[in-house]
């Protein structure tokens, strides 16, 4: 999901360097569905939900490193 905030602020951001005096609000919302589509075809994800899924992908190695020991007692050598 694309951060509606972050695109609002590139958006400000582009406001105020553009040499044009202003942008219209139909200008801003077209940059605005452009800018959205494009990072939606990236799959670019928040940053709270890029630390959720690391934070799963650590309890998920804990668990097969546990599983892996727990074979190694009972597998023969």
């Amino acid at each position: 999901m694309v951060n509606k905030e972050l695109v609002n602020r590139l958006i400000n951001s582009l406001d105020s360097v553009l040499p044009v005096t202003q942008f219209t609000e139909e200008i801003k919302e077209n940059i605005r569905e452009a800018i959205s589509s494009v990072l939606h075809d990236m799959d670019v994800v928040t940053r709270e939900e890029f630390e959720a899924q690391q934070q799963v992908l650590q309890k998920t190695r804990e668990k097969i490193d546990q599983l892996e020991a727990k074979l190694r007692q009972y597998s023969p050598d």
